[in-house]
């Protein structure tokens, strides 16, 4: 299994030992300050989550992580062509 699916299957497992919950407005906000801030890590399992959206709640995020994923190919590449 890699890392990313651990992570996600460990993400799965934590909501259902604690019962814990995110709102869709919890994600999204978390998403939006990765983006515009860059401080927030979040692991690759839990953008798994969102590969296939299913409501219009995920598509936001979806777009989100997108965004971001776009944003660090395009810092890579002003990094790499720099040298």
């Amino acid at each position: 299994m890699c890392y990313s699916a651990m992570i996600y299957a460990d993400w799965l497992k934590f909501l259902r030992v604690t019962g814990a919950d995110m709102s869709y407005d919890d994600f999204v906000d978390k998403y939006w300050s990765r983006q515009e801030r860059g401080e927030l890590k979040i692991p690759k399992g839990v953008d798994l989550g969102f590969l296939h959206p299913k409501n219009e709640h995920e598509r936001q995020i979806k777009s989100l992580i997108d965004a971001y994923d776009a944003q660090q190919v395009t810092k890579l590449e002003q990094e790499l062509f720099q040298q």
